[in-house]
């Protein structure tokens, strides 16, 4: 893991409890912790598991999500161009309104399920900016699309630096 997520984590006390869920025509539970590259870039950010009692790809009802009342809210599937249909289709429930996520507009997209070692860079400084804001920055405002522009201030790692050694220039 990257040295400035391990600085600005070891800053950090409370963990959000967080829900990571599929979206589409219902509430599919997914394990935000454990083994496996499908969460290998959120397990490291060591955030308590909102459903972690849930057994992976179960459906849920809306009032099981409230009961354990996430911080923080992310949508697997949610990034791509659908992602402002998505979110809207949350936030209209009725019952999503008791949700502190939903209240506190902490509903996310998540990266891909099946990243390799490149997309997993960009998933961990997007889920760092959405479970911490505070120590890495607020994530972007996203309303679908391609991946937003983090500002290169705000950059968790150096995109420059991976594109040139991506290209077989290994000297630092």
């Amino acid at each position: 893991m990257s040295p400035t997520i391990t600085a600005g984590l070891e800053e950090t006390e409370a963990r959000p409890s967080t829900a990571r869920f599929l979206w589409r025509g219902g509430i599919w539970a997914y394990p935000l912790n454990g083994p496996g590259t499908v969460r290998a870039h959120t397990r490291v950010f060591d955030a308590e598991d909102a459903l972690a009692d849930v057994p992976s790809g179960t459906q849920i009802d809306m009032e099981a999500l409230v009961e354990a009342d996430p911080d923080v809210i992310l949508v697997d599937g949610g990034l791509g161009p659908d992602w402002t249909t998505t979110k809207q289709e949350l936030y209209d429930e009725p019952t999503a309104q008791g949700l502190s996520a939903v209240a506190n507009d902490r509903v996310f997209p998540i990266g891909v399920r099946y990243g390799g070692p490149l997309m997993n860079l960009f998933q961990l400084e997007m889920i760092a900016k959405q479970l911490y804001p505070e120590q890495f920055g607020a994530w972007p405002t996203y309303e679908g699309g391609p991946y937003p522009d983090v500002p290169e201030a705000e950059r968790l790692f150096d995109r420059q630096r991976v594109a040139d050694i991506i290209n077989g220039d290994l000297q630092p």
